[in-house]
């Protein structure tokens, strides 16, 4: 009887097993700070596809910066944050996807805390963090 069970619950394991999916780990580089930020891979297909000579970009810099303002101001966190940067970039090792990165700081009487925010050509934005040198 154990052995009839066990050969379905196994199949049922593995199957479930091989069903989830690691999200992709990005890595960025604003300045000297090593920024990371993990997106599940059905986001950056959602994303969509970009080539940078053939047409303008899906998500321009206003709406990507409008987004922006718009999460700052849902995210008690980040509540006076100033823009510091925003590039737009490549997503590594997806061909023809790209994302901006903005840069973020908020005031904490005479020192800053930097955030950053990464947004898709679709307009999702995905929190990310940068990594003290301690980790790198």
């Amino acid at each position: 009887m154990f052995k009839k069970a066990l050969i379905p619950l196994l199949a049922l394991v593995t199957t479930s097993a091989n069903a989830f999916q690691f999200p992709v780990e990005l890595i960025e580089y604003v300045g000297e700070t090593r920024v990371v930020a993990f997106v599940p891979e059905h986001d950056l297909a959602q994303a969509g596809t970009w080539a940078p000579f053939d047409s303008t970009p899906p998500l321009s810099i206003s709406d990507a910066l409008s987004l922006v303002k718009t999460q700052i101001a849902s995210e008690p966190k980040l509540a006076g944050a100033r823009l510091q940067t925003i590039d737009l970039a490549p997503i590594p090792n997806h061909d023809k996807q790209w994302h901006y990165v903005a840069k973020l700081a908020t005031a904490h009487g005479d020192h800053h805390e930097d955030h950053f925010l990464l947004v898709l050509m679709n307009g999702q934005i995905i929190s990310a963090m940068g990594e003290p040198d301690s980790i790198k």
